[in-house]
């Protein structure tokens, strides 16, 4: 390929645009070489390209050392010896990489260091028999890490309805879960098993977990393995912390819990169906509405349910909401007329 002037081939521009060179920018170089007293007028109609831009390429090459302005003929421009000029930017291009090698081994070397930090930090917070957990990102990014390095199996005691955002958040994960084939087994809280978290929960066993249903439970817990269990401080509240126990005879102990409150758990409840869409109470809704038939306060509807006043009240609140009603005389009214009672 021969030049804008017919004269010679074009030197290859691949490598040069490294350099930060463009093809105009070179075509404008090698006429200043050929034609050293061209201006610009001259160089745009050789090059082939307007003025503003054989304008921005002599700008281009001054910034780059390769042209500079002629002292003997005003207005024109003086190119340096591609001999001498390119062989300096090869180098300095050849010293930022040698510098940027040298980063790069540095931040290889940080990056080590943090990894083996943390892992002798994490053997040594495994080594720790007992492990407290405050606040609720303390707790999730726990349950993250052993869910996801479980191998056979987890054992969970839920006595709260998680958020519905909770629920789509933890999807991935328990799906993920599953694949591996670590079986899940959940004990709910009957109280706080609503119509639509149902239908999440039937998805759910869908995968292949199991679930059951208790009218009451102890504590709310996870137990990973058989190795590691995490219990909830509060069992209402994931935002007040968690304590986490490892080996020994007390990880015996829960599994054991666990298994007494799996064998006396009720089966999975009936999901409603497009065929079937009618209300189904658990043996903890009608308690609830029992004890407030007889009129009792929230006080001792915990007591006699032994829960927490927060989740009797979070079970009436339910109620309310399913029924429809404003007030409990009206829920009263409401249950006869749904056959709840």
């Amino acid at each position: 390929m021969t030049g804008s002037d017919g004269s010679g081939a074009r030197p290859p521009v691949e490598g040069l645009a490294v350099l930060g060179l463009e093809p105009v920018t070179l075509d404008v170089y090698r006429q200043l070489l050929l034609r050293p007293e061209a201006d610009l007028t001259t160089l745009a109609e050789a090059c082939g390209v307007g003025e503003p831009q054989a304008r921005d390429a002599l700008d281009a090459l001054a910034a780059t050392a390769l042209l500079r302005p002629s002292q003997s003929h005003a207005g024109t421009w003086r190119p340096i010896s591609p001999e001498v000029a390119l062989r300096r930017l090869v180098a300095e291009l050849e010293e930022a990489h040698a510098r940027q090698a040298v980063r790069l081994a540095r931040v290889r070397d940080d990056v080590l260091a943090f990894v083996t930090d943390y892992r002798e930090e994490r053997e040594a917070r495994l080594a720790r028999t007992v492990e407290r957990l405050d606040g609720r990102d303390a707790v999730v990014s726990m349950l993250e890490e052993l869910s996801a390095a479980s191998t056979t199996e987890i054992l969970s005691m839920s006595t709260s309805r998680p958020a519905p955002e909770a629920v789509e958040q933890a999807r991935d994960s328990d799906t993920a879960t599953l694949a591996r084939g670590v079986r899940s087994r959940t004990i709910y809280l009957e109280g706080v098993v609503d119509k639509a978290f149902r239908q999440s929960l039937f998805s759910f066993v869908s995968e292949g977990a199991e679930v059951r249903l208790a009218p009451t439970l102890p504590v709310r817990m996870l137990i990973f393995d058989r190795a590691v269990a995490v219990i909830a401080t509060d069992p209402d509240d994931i935002g007040a912390g968690a304590v986490v126990l490892r080996g020994g005879g007390v990880l015996i102990a829960l599994a054991a819990l666990f298994e007494m409150q799996w064998e006396a758990a009720r089966a999975p409840f009936e999901v409603p169906t497009p065929e079937n869409d009618v209300e189904v109470l658990s043996p903890m809704d009608t308690q609830v509405l029992r004890l407030l038939a007889r009129g009792l306060k929230d006080e001792a509807v915990a007591h006699h349910l032994g829960v927490s006043v927060r989740t009797a009240r979070r079970f009436i609140a339910d109620l309310h909401e399913r029924a429809g009603a404003g007030s409990r005389f009206e829920l009263g009214v409401r249950a006869k007329e749904l056959g709840w009672l």
